[in-house]
């Protein structure tokens, strides 16, 4: 992964490297943006504000229950960013076990309750974000992603 940053190599994701989950079909392929999942809803209203029209939305988190994790996400969908983007790329959301209520729903309640009714690609499981091992994703790079191939593929971040 390492030399993704130095010369052009494509990022080639499937199951090889950790279990993935596919909460809706389909295959897309566009510009991968965004990160951070609780960054780009703060984002949300300021000149900053993340753009996921025609792209494959990438979101990934650490130390969120799964009740804030909802928050975000019904944030994200009634501010239209699910319905512009083209497909959903869920990565490593890690230390998200109930602390404060043990009344909640899972974390995989709250994907499904966001995800499985889309009509786009949606998969969960890819190791991106605060987690060992790491992938690293250049945002920005055009990427493939596929429910049927249960892949990802990120063209090369450098020339």
């Amino acid at each position: 992964m390492f030399q993704q940053l130095f010369k052009p190599t494509a990022i080639h994701y499937t199951e090889v490297k950790s279990p993935l989950h596919i909460h809706a079909e389909g295959e897309a392929t566009g510009e991968v943006v965004g990160g951070n999942l609780s960054l780009l809803v703060n984002s949300i209203g300021t000149p900053f504000e993340i753009d996921t029209k025609g792209k494959l939305l990438l979101v990934e988190d650490v130390g969120e229950e799964p009740y804030r994790i909802d928050s975000f996400f019904n944030q994200l969908k009634m501010a239209g960013k699910f319905d512009e983007a083209i497909g959903i790329i869920i990565g490593d959301f890690s230390q998200t076990t109930p602390v404060k209520t043990k009344e909640t729903l899972s974390l995989s309640q709250v994907f499904d309750h966001y995800f499985t009714s889309m009509n786009k690609p949606v998969l969960s499981g890819f190791k991106i974000g605060h987690c060992l091992p790491h992938y690293a994703v250049p945002l920005g790079t055009m990427a493939t992603l596929s429910s049927t191939k249960k892949s990802l593929v990120v063209d090369a971040g450098v020339n």
